[in-house]
């Protein structure tokens, strides 16, 4: 037996407790999955069968990743509730995209949304979308595995090649049988299990703390944890170089959120399984009802975990990436030890099961049964499948090759900012104009990514002293400024 196996700090209770999250969800997802398909269509999105609430649950399930779980509250820990700026700005585009983006989706009867693309411009438009949402869920959904994995070797000594296997195995073992209906159903699960784990977190940080102690050493500190709204600048920032303070913050919530809420199979994929728009966008608007709380929750824990440090002062404490790992291995006790850590089973899982479920019906909707086409649909169900496991081998491999990262929340956003401006931009310019050629809005997006591309390099390597915030606004402006240069009146196709 490995000496990390024998060293691992799980009690009994602890272990029954992760033993149980194994068993629950592979139920689910296994009885959820135990229909054989039929066709493409009711792997893919279920026969567009799924109740509204559980999309809503599974959507809360996908969004809500280990970023949040482990990364909200070492960001909180660090500089407060500033993150919560851009929390808002993703409230406020979840309005957007139901009103403007759901129902063209789901009354288009289309698998992938990127074949609405392929319907109003045509194939390069189609395969150019395809390929950045694949591209931004390759590199975003890869860091997401990367902070769990690390979560859990911070948390318990286990090899972080061995928290990738268990985290993409099991996740394969209930999903890739079942397609959508076995992710929606567990990330269901698994959305009450992470908020219940983030509820007792804080009721235990308010127990040991108390709210009295957490105002007043939270608001003494500098910067004030507990101020959300920065209204202009820091002294030693101008407008265009401080990611924090409101407009920046927010507008980079509203456009990421558009763009992964709206343009991003990943999490738009649930809302094409439901069995109206109607019932799609009800699911899309009421959950943020739901993640805005959630995260301001994630948020609070970490401002906690600094009140209480202050408290109970300990040398050789980690940084604030690692401060919340840190925290319930070294402070939390049997049973709520456990909690936490089937919570960030339940985070990491759930956002790599529906990646790895949109991934591979991308691969084959809108990349391979476009250049195999004929074929018999048990051949395209099995193509599926492998996409599916492929998706999951990929996204192992990024995770280990960005073992290295840190300031985690913000470094999804960093990644997504520089492949969701040109995929936003094509949808905004296929929704809002009668503008843009199938060619001209392919040049369009490969000009935007690789400018997109070059600044968050200038940006990360301190040569070019811009917020990165600004990177997915250039990404944008120029796919849709470039793309209606063009114009083909022959060629409008399907708009709302």
């Amino acid at each position: 037996m490995p000496d990390w196996l024998r060293h691992i700090p799980l009690g009994p209770l602890d272990w029954l407790l992760v033993a149980g999250y194994f068993a629950l969800v592979l139920a689910v997802g296994l009885y959820a999955g135990r229909k054989k398909e039929t066709d493409t269509a009711d792997y893919v999105v279920g026969n567009r069968s799924a109740p509204w609430w559980a999309a809503l649950l599974s959507l809360i399930a996908t969004e809500i990743s280990a970023a949040t779980f482990l990364g909200a509250p070492g960001e909180a820990y660090r500089s407060g509730l500033v993150f919560l700026q851009a929390a808002l700005g993703a409230f406020a585009a979840r309005i957007f995209v139901g009103f403007f983006f759901i129902r063209m989706f789901h009354d288009s009867g289309c698998l992938s949304i990127y074949e609405w693309l392929r319907d109003r411009f045509g194939p390069k438009t189609h395969r150019t979308a395809a390929v950045l949402f694949l591209l931004t869920r390759v590199l975003a959904n890869g860091v997401r595995l990367m902070i769990a994995a690390k979560g859990f070797e911070y948390l318990l000594g286990v090899p972080f090649l061995v928290a990738l296997a268990i985290f993409t195995g099991v996740t394969l073992a209930y999903s890739v049988a079942g397609g959508i209906r076995s992710v929606i159903w567990t990330d269901t699960v698994q959305a009450v299990i992470f908020i219940t784990a983030g509820g007792a977190m804080v009721w235990f940080l308010l127990k040991h703390v108390g709210w009295e102690q957490l105002e007043t050493i939270g608001s003494a500190a500098v910067p004030d944890r507990w101020t959300v709204f920065h209204w202009t600048p820091a002294q030693d920032k101008s407008w265009f170089n401080d990611p924090f303070y409101f407009w920046p913050a927010f507008g980079t919530g509203f456009l990421y959120a558009a763009a992964s809420l709206g343009c991003d199979q990943d999490l738009t994929q649930r809302l094409l399984a439901c069995r109206s728009s109607k019932d799609a966008r009800k699911s899309m608007v009421l959950s943020g009802l739901i993640s805005l709380p959630v995260t301001a929750g994630f948020l609070a824990i970490g401002v906690g975990l600094y009140v209480f440090y202050q408290l109970h002062p300990e040398p050789g404490l980690p940084g604030s990436d690692n401060i919340f790992p840190w925290f319930i291995k070294t402070q939390l006790g049997e049973g709520l030890k456990g909690l936490m850590l089937v919570g960030v089973l339940a985070v990491a899982m759930s956002s790599l099961d529906s990646a790895m479920g949109a991934m591979g019906s991308s691969a084959l909707v809108d990349l391979y049964r476009p250049l195999r086409p004929g074929l018999t649909e048990r051949h395209y169900l099995f193509m599926s499948k492998v996409f599916f496991v492929l998706a999951g081998v990929v996204l192992g491999l990024v995770a280990w090759l960005l073992r290295d990262g840190s300031d985690y929340l913000w470094l999804c956003f960093q990644i997504g900012s520089v492949t969701y401006g040109p995929l936003l931009g094509l949808f905004l310019l296929g929704v809002f104009t009668k503008r843009g050629t199938d060619r001209g809005n392919l040049l369009a997006a490969i000009s935007a990514l690789a400018v997109s591309a070059e600044i968050l390099i200038f940006v990360k390597t301190k040569d070019f002293d811009l917020a990165w915030n600004w990177i997915m606004v250039i990404g944008t402006a120029l796919t849709v400024g470039l793309g209606a240069l063009g114009t083909n009146p022959k060629k409008n196709g399907p708009r709302p």
